[in-house]
């Protein structure tokens, strides 16, 4: 059985049927559908075809069982992480249960730790849960979400501020709103010129809003959003965000509107005043996954946050064992090493990245970030 890239367009184009197969079964759609869904994403967000398809054949062109991998770089505000993405995991029906997905998805690690990937990325189904962390991957997102009063909202109806869908071919220009509004928090991604197009044209296949924001004629930001819900937002100061949410709530009589956003974005400021409450979760064994590949990408970002506050403190040379870690202050620089250096468990895949759960507790001079990827980032 062969189990790596895809050799041929023939097995890729036989991955891509296969793909439309399984997940037209699971949705209950038509698989000619699914199959147009697919080629689409597949090709639409990498056109040059940096992304990569693991295959199962057990003779050429004959493909069982398929990974899409996506290559992506994270932020946890200024500090970047390369992400190899893992996407469109399926195995041909006739084969499920017969032992084949860890030999793909063992290829798919392989692939991606062999390309200097400091960790891997999925996003899995409720059917899938408990599944993924035989293989590492730990669900360490906060699923933030603020839930505003409409009612409340009524009061800030701003005829000012006008929504106009973004054309596709403008798309690009979100980009530095998206950077200012997203800076300071943690899920934030490189997004290309062709990776907005894609964004614009998939929220819009799937249901959703992808508008311009206009502020007294003068265009100010955008949002992605849906009846009830905002995905994402990104505005200049100029722009008075409630508005935005009261033209958003207005449009649909449900209470409350749901902004799908982290705690750490400005738009967080503005809710003084108006019925809001924050939701947060822990799903350790499935959702948004991570495993950690490259725990020394990890342990010197941790380091670099560590060392002013230390210095600031002006503290002579320490050693400190702390949970998994071993801390060494050289009176410069912070130095982190991890004791165990096996494929990292739930709380010490926390701990590195610096993401905030429920139940994991973080070094006093480590403060973490509720980890949230964006729904157009979800691959």
């Amino acid at each position: 059985m062969y189990a790596g890239i895809a050799r041929s367009a023939q097995e890729i184009e036989a991955a891509l049927r296969l793909a439309a197969q399984v997940f037209g079964s699971i949705l209950g759609q038509d698989e000619k559908i699914i199959f147009e869904i697919k080629t689409f994403l597949w090709h639409a967000a990498y056109p040059d075809g940096p992304e990569q398809i693991i295959i199962l054949a057990p003779k050429p062109d004959e493909v069982v069982g398929l990974i899409r991998i996506c290559p992506r770089i994270l932020y946890r505000k200024n500090q970047k992480f390369s992400c190899g993405g893992i996407s469109s995991v399926c195995i041909a029906p006739h084969l499920q249960g017969q032992g084949l997905s860890p030999l793909l998805m063992t290829a798919a690690l392989n692939w991606i730790q062999s390309h200097d990937f400091d960790m891997a990325i999925l996003f899995g189904r409720r059917a899938v849960d408990h599944y993924y962390t035989r293989f590492g991957f730990w669900g360490v997102s906060s699923y933030n979400k603020f839930l505003v009063s409409h009612h409340d909202l009524r009061r800030y109806k701003d005829d000012r501020v006008k929504l106009i869908p973004v054309p596709t071919e403008e798309s690009n220009r979100c980009s530095v709103w998206y950077e200012g509004a997203y800076k300071d928090c943690f899920g934030r991604m490189d997004r290309s010129g062709e990776q907005w197009r894609f964004i614009v044209t998939h929220m819009r296949r799937i249901g959703h809003h992808v508008d311009f924001v206009f502020f007294q004629g003068e265009l100010c930001g955008y949002v992605v959003h849906g009846t009830s819900t905002i995905f994402e937002m990104a505005l200049d100061y100029a722009v008075p965000p409630l508005a935005i949410l009261a033209m958003i709530a207005a449009r649909n009589e449900s209470d409350p509107l749901t902004l799908v956003i982290p705690p750490e974005h400005p738009v967080r400021w503005v809710l003084t005043h108006v019925d809001a409450r924050l939701e947060t979760r822990q799903c350790s064994y499935g959702g948004h996954m991570i495993r950690i590949l490259n725990p020394q990408s990890f342990l010197s970002a941790m380091s670099e946050r560590m060392t002013p506050a230390v210095a600031a403190m002006k503290s002579a040379p320490f050693t400190e064992s702390w949970e998994d870690f071993t801390l060494r202050w050289d009176g410069v620089r912070m130095n982190i090493t991890l004791d165990h250096p096996a494929i990292p468990t739930f709380d010490i895949t926390t701990r590195l990245l610096g993401s905030q759960t429920l139940t994991v507790r973080h070094h006093p001079l480590d403060p973490p970030l509720s980890l949230n990827i964006s729904l157009p980032d979800q691959l």
